[in-house]
């Protein structure tokens, strides 16, 4: 049976730290406002659990990639800010076809030069497969440091962890 997107789940704390493979306390951290992810459901009170669902716990997902990459909590929430305005989980969600294929999505992070100002400045896109091979060579034959992270295959490695995880009923 396929995955189906229309998922009321909500997943506490340790369960998406499970989904994730990471620890706890990152999951906690990524809740704060300083990295741009708000848990879906969020109890009033101190101690009081966070639920996730499937958008909170996608973007969670890039969150610990981009940790592990080094970068910075402004980072990882310019990252979080490009998904939400490009609307990149609706598209993901919204590009399957009936063999459960998605388009490539490419979140890409590169220096750019404002063209007002003069100035570099630090730039996240989310780009089509197309798109992003273009851009791409474009900052290295520049010399530019560019970053860059396919979306479609993280997701889709989190739609196959939930899916194994509630086959062995530990979600």
């Amino acid at each position: 049976m396929p995955f189906s997107f229309a998922r009321p789940a909500r997943y506490g704390t340790a369960e998406a730290a499970l989904i994730l493979e990471t620890q706890q306390w990152r999951i906690k951290n990524f809740a704060l406002p300083a990295y741009g992810i708000e848990p879906t459901v969020k109890a009033s009170g101190r101690g009081s659990r966070r639920y996730y669902g499937f958008d909170a716990l996608l973007k969670l997902a890039v969150a610990d990639v981009l940790y592990d990459a080094y970068l910075s909590p402004d980072g990882i929430k310019g990252a979080i800010a490009a998904i939400e305005s490009h609307k990149s989980i609706q598209r993901w969600m919204d590009s399957y076809d009936e063999r459960g294929k998605a388009p490539a999505l490419l979140l890409a992070l590169s220096d750019k030069k404002n063209k007002e100002t003069g100035k570099w400045e630090r730039v996240w896109k989310v780009l089509d497969s197309k798109q992003a091979s273009g851009e791409h060579s474009e900052f290295l034959d520049l010399g530019l440091p560019a970053i860059s992270m396919n979306l479609v295959e993280l997701w889709e490695s989190i739609v196959k962890r939930i899916t194994e995880l509630e086959g062995e009923g530990k979600i």
